[in-house]
C-alpha cells in the first residue's frame, strides 16, 4: 500500500493545532476545561481514523511527481 508523506496527515495537523491552542490558552485567558479538550480531541481523532485509508511515512508515494497533483514528466514518467 502506498504511503503519504507525514506532512499530508490530517491527524498530525489536528494534533499540532490542538497543541498550539493549548499553549495559546494561557496567553489569552480563554481556558477550556481539560476534560472537555480531551473529549473533543478524542472525537476528532476517532473521526479522522475512520476516514484514514493510507499509512503515513517519510516519503510521499501517492504523488505522481515531485509535487502533489503535478506530473513533472521526464524519465520514468507514465505515458
Amino acid at each position: 500500500m502506498n504511503q503519504k508523506a507525514w506532512w499530508r496527515s490530517k491527524t498530525l495537523w489536528v494534533n499540532v493545532v490542538a497543541g498550539a491552542a493549548l499553549l495559546a490558552q494561557s496567553q489569552f485567558g480563554f481556558v477550556i476545561d481539560g476534560e472537555v479538550q480531551a473529549a473533543i480531541l478524542t472525537v476528532v481523532n476517532l473521526a479522522l481514523r475512520l476516514i484514514t485509508n493510507e499509512p503515513v511515512g517519510l516519503k510521499d508515494e501517492t504523488a505522481p511527481g515531485p509535487f502533489p497533483g503535478i506530473d513533472a514528466g521526464g524519465p520514468g514518467a507514465s505515458q
